[in-house]
């Protein structure tokens, strides 16, 4: 009963051969080619394993690049806001310096016409 489990029809150049019926070296080289065709879809299913987590790691770094960026912008852009505020305060305390000395300049002339 083993025998006829273990007993199949192979073909190779359209002729029908039984396993039962090649030689040892034949039924050895029939061994060896379906374990190599069991390696081969092993290495296939571990491929797409591997293959998916490269895909998964790499959207990660991407994603992180990308939040790293962001988050340099947004500090370049309050850095900006910062100084146009500076720049608002400076341009604001040279119009009350020019406030006072048109005040002096005033209190100057009445003092001179007087």
């Amino acid at each position: 009963m083993e025998n006829q489990e273990n007993d199949f029809m192979l073909t190779v150049d359209g002729k029908d051969h039984k396993f039962s019926e090649l030689s040892n070296d034949n039924k050895l080289l029939v061994s060896h080619i379906r374990d190599l065709e069991g390696q081969i879809e092993q290495i296939n299913f571990r491929y797409e394993q591997l293959n998916a987590s490269k895909t998964f790691f790499s959207d990660k770094l991407v994603v992180s690049l990308r939040e790293e960026q962001n988050s340099a912008e947004s500090a370049e852009s309050a850095e900006s806001a910062e100084s146009a505020e500076s720049v608002e305060e400076v341009v604001e305390s040279v119009e009350e310096v020019v406030e006072s000395v048109e005040s002096v300049e005033e209190v100057v002339a009445e003092s001179a016409d007087a």
